[in-house]
């Protein structure tokens, strides 16, 4: 199955040459509140999902392809290819990957988690926002359209270079 992964242009050699390895943030994990709802998800994930190495910060993240387009993650909508890559001011990355040992999350959810830990809600309510973002997780392989809206792949494995490519 292919996915796409955008890296900043300066990391494009290291990544051919090395892969993608999940303990790395890319740029825009290293925003503080993604990595505080990162973290708040990691200590409410059930422990059957801990279990499959399944963590939202030792995860690869890619953008899924269906039907010939790349799925925005911010509306839902699908984009050509080539739209795509002429609109991202990264490098975009081809990915060869398992669809057994990947997941799709719905950022709809995340995007209400970060949310309400920026604006410092109780912890009932980040903990059923967090229950709900991991029981919405669906297996990649029994994803179907229209699943989840906003759709975001979560890589569980390293990829080696022999699995990506640029695009151009």
């Amino acid at each position: 199955m292919i996915a796409y992964h955008e890296v900043p242009l300066d990391t494009v050699e290291a990544v051919l040459s090395s892969g993608l390895k999940r303990s790395s943030r890319g740029a825009k994990g290293m925003d503080g509140d993604i990595i505080k709802t990162d973290m708040f998800l990691d200590d409410k994930r059930p422990k059957q999902l801990e279990g499959q190495g399944i963590s939202r910060d030792h995860n690869i993240y890619a953008y899924l392809y269906l039907n010939n387009q790349i799925i925005d993650i911010r509306t839902g909508n699908g984009i050509p290819l080539q739209d795509f890559i002429s609109n991202s001011n990264q490098a975009v990355l081809k990915l060869e990957i398992d669809p057994q040992r990947c997941y799709v999350s719905d950022l709809d959810t995340y995007d209400s988690l970060k949310k309400a830990i920026e604006d410092g809600d109780n912890n009932a309510k980040l903990e059923q926002l967090a229950k709900s973002y991991w029981d919405k997780l669906i297996p990649l392989e029994e994803y179907r359209p229209h699943d989840i809206l906003r759709p975001e792949i979560m890589i569980t494995y390293d990829i080696l270079p022999a699995q990506i490519s640029r695009c151009s």
